[in-house]
C-alpha cells in the first residue's frame, strides 16, 4: 500500500481512465483524491461519458483508503478545473502525486516520488518531481536523476508549500515582463522567446492551460525540477478527443515506461544545462528546419532593402 496521497485528475474518457485506475488498484494509496471536471453543454453525449468515467473509479475502490473527491456539475475547462483541483488536493495533504486520466505510471514511479518527497521536502528549491525522460541518452553517470528546469507533468508530485506560490492568472508577469527575470534558468534567447511567448499567450488568455503558470512560478522563485533517466510514464491520450494531445507524435505518443528499482542520488546539487538543453530541442524548441527559421528572420529585411533599391534605380 503507497503511504503518498494521490489525486486522480479525470473528465470523460472512460478507456484509458480504466487503465490508469488498474495501476492504482495495484499500488493501493491511503489517501485518494479524485477529481473531476463537468461536461460540456455543446458537446453531445460527453455528460454520458462523464458520468461513465466517474463511476468507473468511484464504483471499483476495492482497499481501504481514505477517499476525497471534487465532482464538478459545470465544465471549468483545463485552466481552472486542473488548477483548482491542485490546489483542493493540497488543502488537504502536505505532498502528494498528480496523475491524469492517460498518464499509465509504471509501479516504481510511486517509489521514486515517494522516497524524493521526502528527501527534499524542505528544500524549497526543489519545486516538482516529474516521471518523464524524453531525451534519449544513455544515462551518463549512474545517478537516477538530475535536476532540471523542465517540468513534464505526465504524472508528477510536488509539494503544498510550492503549490502555494502558484498564480494561475500570473498577475506578477505584467511587472516582471520587462526585466530578465529568466536569467539563470533559460539559457538561450531562443528558450527564453519561446518562453516569454508562453506566458503571453496565457496572460492573453489565448491558452486554455494551467501548466505554464508552473513553468512561470518555478522561474520567479529560482525553483527547479527532478527529471528521472529513466521514462516512469506513458501517455496514451494521443488522439482527437484529448484537450491538447489531439494528434499522434512519434515522439512522445504510448512512449515506453522503464522500471526503476534503486535510486542513485546525484552528488551535484545544480541543474543540469546540458539534459535542458536536449529537452528544449526536443520538446519544445521549432520542429522547422534552422535553415528556414533563419530565413523566416532575415527575408523581411532582405525583400524590403530590394524594394528600395529597385524603387530608387528607377528614380
Amino acid at each position: 500500500m503507497s503511504e503518498t496521497p494521490v489525486l486522480l485528475l479525470i473528465f470523460n474518457r472512460p478507456d484509458v481512465t480504466q487503465i490508469v485506475f488498474e495501476i492504482l488498484k495495484k499500488t493501493k494509496p491511503k489517501q485518494l483524491f479524485v477529481a473531476a471536471d463537468g461536461a460540456r453543454t455543446n458537446k453531445h453525449g460527453e455528460k454520458e461519458k462523464c458520468e461513465l468515467t466517474r463511476r468507473i473509479v468511484l464504483d471499483n475502490i476495492n482497499w481501504d483508503c481514505d477517499l476525497k473527491v471534487l465532482l464538478r456539475e459545470n465544465n471549468l475547462g483545463c485552466k481552472y478545473s486542473v488548477s483548482s483541483a491542485i490546489s483542493w488536493f493540497f488543502e488537504q495533504v502536505d505532498y502528494g502525486i498528480i496523475l491524469e486520466d492517460d498518464c499509465i505510471p509504471d509501479l516504481s514511479f510511486f517509489k521514486f516520488c515517494e522516497e524524493l518527497l521526502e528527501r527534499y521536502k524542505d528544500n524549497e528549491r526543489v519545486m516538482h518531481i516529474s516521471g518523464n525522460y524524453f531525451n534519449s541518452r544513455k544515462n551518463p553517470n549512474g545517478y537516477s536523476y538530475y535536476f532540471s528546469h523542465y517540468l513534464e507533468i505526465w504524472g508528477w508530485a510536488t509539494w503544498r508549500r510550492a503549490w502555494k506560490l502558484y498564480d494561475v492568472e500570473m498577475l506578477s508577469f505584467t511587472e516582471n515582463r520587462s526585466k530578465d527575470f529568466m536569467k539563470g534558468i533559460f539559457v538561450t534567447d531562443e528558450e527564453k522567446t519561446h518562453w516569454m511567448n508562453c506566458f503571453e499567450k496565457v496572460v492573453d488568455k489565448n491558452l486554455d492551460t494551467w501548466d505554464y503558470q508552473w513553468v512561470y512560478n518555478l522561474v520567479i522563485n529560482n525553483g527547479m525540477g527532478i527529471t528521472p533517466y529513466k521514462n516512469l510514464v506513458s501517455n496514451i491520450g494521443f488522439r482527437s478527443d484529448a484537450t491538447h494531445t489531439t494528434g499522434y507524435d512519434k515522439r512522445f505518443s504510448n512512449m515506453q515506461s522503464q522500471s526503476l528499482t534503486t535510486i542513485q542520488h546525484p552528488v551535484e546539487f545544480k541543474v543540469n544545462y546540458q539534459e535542458d538543453a536536449l529537452t528544449f530541442k526536443r520538446s519544445h524548441q521549432s520542429r522547422e528546419p534552422l535553415i528556414k527559421r533563419n530565413l523566416k528572420k532575415v527575408l523581411p529585411d532582405f525583400i524590403l532593402r530590394a524594394y528600395h533599391f529597385l524603387r530608387s534605380a528607377k528614380q
